[in-house]
């Protein structure tokens, strides 16, 4: 398989954000633990958005090597990630 396939970036637009997510929400509780203070702003779908920004960094490496084809993939589930967490905090984010 060659490294610049819409394949490749798909696999890493599918699993960067779900790994930052566990990673910055994992660092947000070891820092809670360290400073022994809770911050109940720091919701789920402020992590949930950190995490789909992850994705930048693949986006960013495939740009500068030039792999087209890698980045249009990582496009495609950065997407529907973005549809299924708008469907998902609607009513927090468009409150009536």
């Amino acid at each position: 398989m060659s490294k610049d396939s819409i394949l490749i970036g798909v696999l890493f637009g599918l699993i960067t954000p779900v790994f930052g997510y566990y990673l910055i929400e994992a660092l947000f509780d070891l820092y809670a633990v360290a400073m022994n203070e809770y911050a109940p702003d720091w919701r789920m779908k402020t992590l949930a958005v950190m995490g789909l920004c992850m994705n930048l960094i693949p986006f960013h490496l495939f740009r500068i090597k030039n792999y087209d084809k890698s980045l249009r993939g990582v496009v495609f589930p950065t997407i529907i990630y973005v549809v299924i967490w708008v469907f998902y905090f609607w009513d927090s984010i468009f409150i009536s």
